[in-house]
């Protein structure tokens, strides 16, 4: 049987997302799928991957927004802003004060500018910037714009704090760590993290590797996948007739009566007894014209 749709795995540490990916393929027989944005192998929780047809939408949770629950340990700074990397300065610790990272944190909240760290999956002329560092290689990286919602201190025991951040897409945890250490003036790097939410994917959702390698034994995965259509449930929902499904599965463009809705939309269509089948999505414009964006195949 054909298997479509998003899983939600808890991640463990010291593995990495590919890995997870390729277990599960493994584990169910699966030839397609992927995940829609990494993980550090050092952090656990929330990692969404995408089953069968739901690789069409992964951009779609690749760009919700994310939080975390971080650890980070002051007084040692590292060149992968983790405690995986080497230490690179070390600074006494012992006069930060739980109001000095209070009032330092005010520069992390917002819309804020960050240069992503070298030991990272962004590309650079085709090459990712972990295979420079690991050479030795310096790059010149432009700083990128990204938003923090909550970044929140959660404790602080005079050497580890802990913060929950909630921000934007593309955003550094071990940046906001790494530079936190800088404001404070002795260095800081992540000690641990947990990814707790994409989008409104939270912890809740998420099955960990034994439930899952059980799972396989008993050879079911259907039961434990989200539908496809879960990424868009706050979306505005479009019920079309069987001829308007029709023509929208040929990527044609139609004439729709909701004046009142613009922009991107789920594409539903009409089935018997009330029901209704989840067929893509597409986007509404200002003179009522609906353009698919991405449909299912075969439905």
């Amino acid at each position: 049987m054909d298997n479509h749709g998003f899983l939600i795995v808890d991640k463990p540490s010291g593995v990495s997302s590919s890995s997870v990916v390729q277990k599960i393929k493994t584990l169910f027989r699966l030839r397609k799928v992927g995940h829609t944005g990494t993980l550090d192998p050092l952090a656990t929780g929330l990692l969404v991957l995408c089953v069968g047809q739901a690789t069409k939408f992964s951009r779609f949770v690749i760009d919700q927004d994310k939080s975390y629950q971080v650890a980070i340990r002051l007084g040692v700074a590292t060149d992968t802003f983790d405690s995986e990397g080497k230490v690179t300065s070390k600074a006494s610790a012992d006069d930060i004060s739980e109001e000095m990272i209070e009032f330092a944190l005010e520069r992390f909240r917002g819309e804020i500018k960050q240069i992503p760290p070298m030991y990272s999956a962004i590309k650079k002329n085709g090459v990712p910037l972990y295979k420079m560092a690991r050479k030795g290689l310096q790059v010149e990286l432009d700083a990128r714009e990204v938003k923090i919602y909550e970044n929140t201190l959660l404790s602080f025991d005079g050497e580890i704090l802990e913060l929950y951040v909630s921000c934007s897409k593309g955003t550094y945890i071990r940046t906001i760590a790494a530079d936190l250490g800088d404001v404070l003036g002795c260095g800081a790097h992540v000690v641990s993290l947990r990814r707790l939410s994409v989008g409104h994917y939270v912890e809740s959702d998420m099955l960990c590797m034994r439930e899952l390698e059980l799972a396989a034994n008993k050879g079911s995965l259907s039961d434990y996948l989200l539908p496809v259509s879960s990424p868009f449930k706050e979306w505005t929902e479009l019920l079309l007739e069987a001829e308007q499904a029709r023509l929208v599965k040929n990527g044609a463009t139609i004439k729709h009566s909701l004046t009142d809705v613009l922009g991107s939309v789920g594409l539903y269509e009409k089935c018997d007894l009330g029901e209704k089948r989840f067929i893509g999505v597409g986007e509404i414009s200002e003179n009522g014209i609906l353009y698919p964006k991405r449909l299912l195949h075969g439905v």
